[in-house]
């Protein structure tokens, strides 16, 4: 169920980013309601509304988009209170204003982290690396 649901994640679904990172962390201990957990977070790739990601055909063709990146973390959210949760998004914004999401990932930190500001500042410091490829990418492309 696990990688049923990291395949759905990777590819149309950030919104069940947490619930994969917990659940997989859990897979040598996981118990009954872990797994309820899991059947339910599946049920939920059936309960989805239909969104249009590319709002008109300008985007492919479009010179001047910018990059943004979003972060967040928090802390001891895994494991009984022990691990802590990163995550970001990337998106394309055209100079009309409107957003694309293009890329997300939320994993466990695996660095030991003691407060909240430095699992924030942590997943903060990795968010313009990830921008840089994408810019340094879509030039190569073009």
């Amino acid at each position: 169920l696990v990688g049923q649901l990291n395949w759905a994640v990777q590819g149309s679904r950030p919104d069940l980013a947490f619930e994969l990172v917990d659940l997989s962390t859990k897979l040598k201990t996981a118990t009954v309601a872990d797994m309820l957990r899991a059947i339910k977070a599946i049920g939920k790739l059936k309960d989805i509304i239909p969104i249009q990601l590319f709002p008109s055909r300008h985007w492919a063709v479009e010179k001047d988009l910018e990059i943004f990146v979003f972060t967040d973390a928090a802390l001891a959210n895994l494991n009984d209170g022990i691990g802590s949760t990163g995550g970001q998004i990337l998106w394309f914004k055209d100079r009309l204003g409107n957003c694309c999401p293009i890329h997300w990932q939320a994993n466990k930190i695996k660095r030991v982290v003691l407060s909240t500001i430095a699992a924030e500042a942590f997943k903060f410091a990795r968010g313009p690396r990830e921008c840089t490829v994408l810019q340094e990418t879509t030039r190569r492309d073009q």
